[in-house]
This record gives structure tokens, sequence and C-alpha cells, in this order.
């Protein structure tokens, strides 16, 4: 007729050493709640500072599933995979290591802009939590004198939190369809 209360903790550390302070420091059941609680404030701040809604942040960390753990619906079809014959080393001429997870998406109207500016700010929120990804925008508009689209994917791009990497390993990277050879 008696209950008793469990904490579950798994941890990482550097040295057993390091393991066996944190054991220590988590010992208590006082002191697990009180870090979850530190979590949740650092959180609703880190919201706050991108303007991001908690549904926003659950999408985002949805999807960042989908990108360590990939669905075959989200993937090209099996022949378009087939296709490719070069290995990481054919991203380096377009400026991407291939050292990161890559998230492409492919633009071709000013109406698809609204899931870019939402992917600018999953991408955001992702590198704020060390999820480091390269966001590549693949303008697949054919290029024209005025270059419209180009210049409104880059508008977003400036105006995002992402600006000071882009072209940066784990940063945004916009590229066009019509110069990359399939």
């Amino acid at each position: 007729g008696e209950s008793a209360e469990l904490t579950f903790v798994t941890g990482l550390a550097a040295s057993r050493a390091a393991a066996l302070a944190l054991v220590d420091k988590f010992s208590a059941a006082r002191a697990v709640a009180d870090t979850f609680d530190l979590a949740g404030v650092y959180s609703q701040i880190q919201l706050r500072h991108l303007n991001l809604a908690d549904a926003a942040a659950h999408l985002f960390q949805r999807l960042a599933a989908r990108i360590l753990y990939p669905d075959a619906a989200l993937r090209a079809p099996d022949d378009t995979l087939l296709q490719n014959t070069r290995g990481q080393n054919g991203l380096w001429a377009y400026g991407l290591s291939g050292d990161h997870p890559l998230l492409v998406v492919r633009v071709d109207e000013a109406g698809e802009l609204d899931l870019v500016r939402q992917l600018l700010h999953a991408h955001e929120y992702w590198r704020l939590n060390n999820f480091t990804v390269d966001l590549v925008i693949l303008n697949e508009h054919p290029t024209t004198y005025a270059e419209g689209l180009q210049s409104q994917l880059q508008g977003l791009v400036d105006t995002s939190l992402s600006r000071p990497w882009q072209d940066k390993p784990g940063g945004v990277f916009i590229r066009r369809a019509d110069h990359m050879p399939f």
C-alpha cells in the first residue's frame, strides 16, 4: 500500500569521473525536477527569441527526426536515386561538404516562399539546439532576366537569423537548379 518514486536518467560524459559527477548531481529527485524546470524555461525563452509557437517547435522536432531517420516517402523515387553516380565529393562543386545532413527544398514559384520562410525558422531553431543541417534552397524556376524568385529567396535569407551562416557549413545555401547538372 505504499508508493515510491523512481527517477531514471541517462547521460553521456567524456570520462568515468565526469559520469560519476553527473550521477551525484542528479541523485536527488529534486535536482532532476529543477533541471527539467530550467529546461522548460530555457525552451520558452528560445521560442520567444525566435518568435515561434510551441506547435512550430514540435513540427521542427518531427522534421528533425525525419532528417536523422529518413522516411522513404520523403525521398526521391528510386529511379532518381539510382541516377546518382557521384559520391560525397560530387557536392563540393556546389559549396556543400556533405558532412552534415542535407535538407533540400525545391522552389519553382513565389507561392512556395512561405515554405522556405518556415524552413529558415526551423534551421534557426535547430542551430540553437545544436542540430547541424545544411539547408539547400534549390531554385528550379528557369533563369530569366528579372530573376524575381532568386531575389526573393535571397531576401528571405538576408532577413533571417541564418544569414550569417549563408554558404557556410551547417548553414543555408541558395542554388539554381539550372546551374547544377544532374
